[in-house]
């Protein structure tokens, strides 16, 4: 393990359960201090006599772990006063400043020779070389510019005053802050990795690789330049701010936020190609030169142009706000929500507008000089607000909803296949399709394949979602509009749908109940096919959880292609998360169904469930008990139960 890291503490217990040695990392012993003084409050009289000795080795393993971090080790001179002039570290050797330290003054560092700091530096000039090591875990200031040609490491304050030029690497964890303009050259392995905060206080320049980690914060108060000299590539996955323009030559991957005050250059240069997952918003212009991927949101504030040189092109699977006009001379490729706040004008030099199923886009002028076309026989949607011109062609497998001039175009001097119609009401958010497929087990009809309708024939099917309701009581407000009478025929009982960033419930970004068909697919409480608002997620995980049935969630991750979330649990028992156990049942070869028998819907079928169905026998209604969903708790609905006792979900919960 490297100096100045987070060593793992042996924490010693001792009570009357027994004797242990842990293997803990400083940031968990704030947990075991919580749970040993909640412990105090109940011990028994008799365990009372041990505590001393558990508190004695908690204390040792905190004082542990404030001396192992940031801990410099292997030093041949140490400064742990204040000291001040001009010092030189002598090559191979390791200087150490302690937590008492300080100095102040000009430090030089020779050919593998080490600075590691815990105390105060204040450098009035720093010289480093290529083979040097700087490890600050105090405070470290520095007034001058500096060609840093050694590895800095920062867990600690690093401040640093003028041009900052990096020839090394830096990895930073604690907080860097230059006030002057940053420079990240190509010489040598010059990358930069933060996992915390970094700020600069002017312009930055990166010719090498840098990356942003998760929770991490980066800020240039200037212009950022991702040049394509090297292998200049800039991965965000924190949160990266600049306060003017950005210029992009090179790779740029954003999976977190990305926040540009200015104008957006992505050049011709280099591989200057963009790939967002997370959210993007640029509150300038955009110039595009080269390739641009959406599978999140982004925002750009300013115009929009996209030139006919090099692979300019658009590729969009997310959400693509354009708050102004839209110049197009190259390809966009759409399958996720396209808006443009002004003016879209296909140019009619070398770009088409290329529309996937169940992609919309909303503009408020369509200027089309050249091609708009789908990339299947099925359809895609624009939609346009004020005002429509076409010179060029609009192919067959495209709707045209034109909000103004009675459904019309304003101008046609081109070719229109496709439909054009007069729309109503303006789309203002995007509609992801929730093609999920599910079917029950208790109510499931191996014969014909679907599942039976009872509940609704016998008119007991609520107008408002049972989810809402205990045990569940999620807030939800998902209703019939009028009465049970509206319930489609086809009708089996309501869902609940979540979605999930992760598998824990903790990483819950969205849901919501759904009607579940006789064929397994999903439609909202008008009878719609079922359809989710926009959100900003790449990949998740769904959960269905039905009544008195086990819920499941997906085996993995999905994400939205196309404008759908295309997701089939009876495809495949592997389709389903599972720790061990199977989390569905076969209902006939090769089709797979939700596991019926939890009465109680807490996520285990036993006995609880056996007496819901003792205190319904042979009632009739929307009962949680009757568990085959023909409207009469008896002797079928115990079967049922005793089949499956035993079984419980497969996911966390």
């Amino acid at each position: 393990m490297g100096k100045g890291q987070l060593l793992p503490i042996a924490f010693l217990t001792w009570s009357v359960h027994g004797f242990g040695l842990f293997i803990h990392r400083p940031s968990e012993l704030r947990r075991h201090w919580h749970v040993l003084v909640s412990h105090l409050t109940t011990v028994g009289q008799n365990e009372f006599m041990y505590l001393p000795k558990t508190i004695g080795f908690l204390l040792v393993g905190l004082s542990w772990a404030v001396w192992a971090t940031g801990q410099c080790t292997t030093c041949h001179t140490t400064i742990s006063n204040n000291q001040s002039g001009s010092i030189t570290v002598s090559a191979g050797q390791t200087l150490c400043i302690t937590s008492s330290g300080s100095f102040t003054g000009t430090i030089t560092l020779r050919a593998n020779s080490t600075l590691c700091n815990q105390g105060t530096v204040s450098a009035s000039s720093l010289t480093t070389n290529s083979s040097s090591t700087i490890e600050n875990h105090g405070n470290f200031a520095l007034g001058n510019s500096i060609n840093l040609n050694g590895l800095l490491t920062n867990t600690g304050l690093f401040e640093a005053t003028g041009t900052f030029t990096s020839n090394a690497a830096i990895v930073n964890s604690g907080t860097f802050y230059n006030t002057g303009n940053f420079n990240n050259s190509t010489s040598g392995n010059t990358s930069l990795s933060n996992t915390g905060d970094f700020t600069v206080d002017g312009n930055f320049s990166n010719n090498n690789d840098l990356s942003n980690d998760l929770g991490a914060e980066f800020y240039c108060s200037g212009t950022f330049s991702n040049t394509s000299a090297g292998g200049a590539s800039l991965i965000n996955d924190g949160s990266l701010a600049v306060g003017a323009g950005f210029t992009n030559s090179n790779d740029l991957e954003n999976t977190g936020t990305l926040t540009i005050d200015g104008d957006f250059n992505n050049t011709s240069s280099g591989a200057a190609t963009i790939v967002n997952s997370g959210s993007a918003t640029i509150k300038g212009d955009f110039i595009n030169s080269n390739d641009l991927n959406n599978a999140g949101d982004f925002t750009i504030s300013g115009d929009f142009s996209q030139s006919n040189t090099g692979s300019a092109e658009i590729n969009n699977e997310g959400n693509l706000y354009f708050e102004q006009d839209v110049y197009s001379d190259n390809d966009i490729f759409n399958e996720g929500f396209i808006t443009v706040g002004g003016t879209f004008t296909n140019k009619k030099w070398s770009g088409a507008y290329y529309s996937a199923p169940n992609s919309l886009l909303v503009v408020d002028s369509l200027v089309n000089e050249n091609t708009i076309t789908s990339t299947t026989n099925e359809y895609g949607q624009i939609q346009v607000v004020s005002y429509s011109q076409n010179s060029g062609s609009v192919a067959t497998y495209l709707d045209v909803c034109i909000l103004g001039n009675g459904g019309n175009w304003n101008s046609n001097t081109g070719t229109v296949n496709g439909n054009v119609t007069y729309c109503t009401t303006p789309v203002e958010t995007p509609m992801y399709s929730l093609n999920i497929k599910v079917f029950l087990e208790s109510c499931y009809n191996p014969t014909n394949g679907q599942m039976t309708t009872a509940l609704r024939s016998h008119r007991v099917l609520p107008a408002h979602t049972p989810f809402s309701k205990a045990p569940w009581g999620r807030n939800l407000d998902c209703e019939v509009e009028d009465s049970v009478e509206d319930i489609s025929t086809d009708m089996v009982d309501w869902v609940l749908v979540e979605l999930r960033t992760g598998t824990s419930p903790d990483t819950k970004f969205f849901e919501k109940s759904f009607f579940l068909t006789r064929t397994g697919s999903l439609t909202d409480a008008k009878g719609n096919p079922a359809a989710i608002d926009t959100f900003a997620q790449a990949s998740f995980y769904i959960v269905v959880e039905a009544r008195n049935h086990l819920g499941v969630m997906s085996a993995s991750q999905v994400s939205v292609i196309g404008g759908a979330i295309q997701y089939d649990f009876t495809a495949d028992l592997d389709q389903a998360y599972s720790t061990g156990a199977p989390a569905m049942v076969e209902v006939e070869p090769g089709v797979f169904a939700l596991i019926g028998g939890d009465a109680n819907a807490d996520g285990t079928i036993n006995a609880l469930d056996a007496m819901d169905w003792h205190d319904n026998n042979n009632d009739t209604g929307y009962l949680n008990a009757d568990l085959n969903f023909d409207n009469l708790v008896n002797n079928s609905d115990k079967n049922i139960w005793k089949t499956r006792n035993g079984l419980s979900i497969q996911y966390p919960k």
